[in-house]
């Protein structure tokens, strides 16, 4: 009965051992691409940036509104309603962060109301803010370079 037990933790110790000695695998991390874009540059091809994809992360998110804003940005806009519209160029420090997100209810305010419009070609996207009854008209122009999309330009002729 001795040898009986013995032999059996015996086997008991060596079936740990053996398990123990089992190397572990690290566990798999896969990156999660952001946009389509990233997906595509993994694969190698290179296809256009989906706009909307594009436009709703540049909406919400500052540091990539910078990223994806070409400077120096040239602004155009009036100085005077009676002379031609103005352009400067804004440079990187310049740059404020522009909220997208709230558009949608920029109608439900009680000043300041506009609505919005996207007009679209291959290569350019303009973003346009109309105002309701008070003079507001904001284009915001973005450009492909490449195959993504950039912030190229604004042109604020409000009166």
């Amino acid at each position: 009965m001795g040898k009986k037990i013995s032999c059996v933790c015996i086997r008991l110790l060596l079936i740990c051992g053996f398990l123990s000695c089992k190397q572990k695998q690290a566990p798999e991390i896969h990156k999660i691409p952001e946009s389509k874009t990233e997906k595509q540059a993994e694969n190698g091809t290179a296809e256009i940036e989906n706009f909307d994809a594009f436009f709703e992360r540049f909406s919400k998110d500052s540091v990539f509104q910078k990223e994806r804003t070409k400077y120096p940005l040239k602004i155009a806009y009036y100085e005077d309603i009676d002379e031609d519209l103005s352009v400067r160029y804004a440079k990187e420090t310049e740059s404020a962060y522009t909220d997208f997100t709230a558009d949608t209810l920029a109608m439900n305010k009680k000043t300041d109301r506009f609505t919005f419009k996207i007009e679209k070609t291959d290569t350019k996207i303009i973003y346009k803010r109309v105002g309701y009854d008070n003079g507001i008209y904001i284009s915001y122009i973005f450009s492909l370079f490449g195959n993504s999309w950039f912030l190229s330009e604004i042109r604020d002729e409000s009166t």
